[in-house]
């Protein structure tokens, strides 16, 4: 008769836990530096595109579409007060801070995707009317669709908040959706400055 095998008790563990002792923090963390390296590889692609062109940028922008870009980085940096709000109420386990926060962080991620809507449609070219045109569409087709799931992700975490059952876990859900949309709003500003604030850009 073989002995009794002995058993680990781990009742005494937390069942969830903020940062790096959550799996969820990794996998968001491996999320962020491939997409990071993405928009490095993107930002290399356009700066060699620009090299080769004697007159750059070859079809201007429109001023009244950097004057949407100029307005979609107000809000973008606007939004991340409410998400942060948000954060440290999931730290604290405030179910009131994390609906405003979340309420708030969405409707502005809205916002968002609602003026680059109309960034699309006034740009003044397609993604297939040059090589500038393809870049410049693929890296804010990029972030769009970053600002989109984010925005979508926070309303999700919102219907769960308000229509329950609250779990701890999903303090951490929160908490780490918030770091993700951190993530979103800092690459929007070195995609700001690359593509519309570029000398030659803003004399065109």
């Amino acid at each position: 008769m073989s002995p009794p095998r002995r058993t680990l008790d781990v009742s005494h563990l937390p069942t969830f836990a903020f940062g790096h002792r959550d799996p969820l923090w990794w996998g968001v963390t491996g999320l962020m530096a491939i997409e990071s390296t993405a928009f490095v590889l993107m930002f290399a692609s356009y700066f060699y595109i620009r090299g080769n062109y004697a007159h750059f940028p070859p079809t201007a922008l429109p001023f009244y579409v950097k004057v949407v870009a100029a307005v979609i980085t107000g809000v973008m940096l606007l939004s991340a007060v409410p998400i942060h709000y948000a954060n440290r109420a999931a730290l604290k386990g405030r179910l009131r801070g994390m609906r405003w926060g979340l309420a708030l962080g969405s409707l502005l991620g809205f916002v968002v995707v609602a003026l680059r809507i109309v960034e699309f449609l006034w740009i003044g070219f397609r993604w297939d009317t040059h090589a500038y045109g393809s870049i410049f569409w693929f890296i804010i087709g990029m972030h769009t669709v970053h600002t989109i799931s984010g925005s979508l992700e926070d309303l999700l975490l919102l219907g769960v908040l308000f229509k329950g059952p609250v779990e701890e876990k999903h303090l951490v859900d929160v908490h780490t959706n918030g770091r993700y949309w951190f993530f979103v709003v800092a690459s929007w500003l070195p995609i700001y400055v690359i593509l519309y604030l570029d000398p030659a850009v803003l004399a065109s």
